[in-house]
């Protein structure tokens, strides 16, 4: 019973490095995707702001979300 009792604990621990190995990729792949949106919404953000000055010479952008 105690060998059976390690070889769970050991395929567990197997298998619980495979799941944070895994996890790790894909935080690496979705930072640089979420890096990538923050970068195209500032720069979304910076056009409409100058749209809007054009537009509306009393208008006063907001830093960091839209009113």
């Amino acid at each position: 019973m105690f060998d059976s009792n390690m070889k769970v604990l050991n395929s567990l621990r197997v298998y619980k490095k495979v799941k944070v190995s895994r996890l790790q990729e894909l935080y690496v792949k979705c930072a640089k995707i979420y890096r990538w949106m923050l970068e195209r919404w500032a720069l979304v953000e910076k056009i409409t702001n100058s749209k809007r000055k054009e537009s509306d010479p009393q208008f006063i952008p907001t830093i960091g979300g839209r009113k």
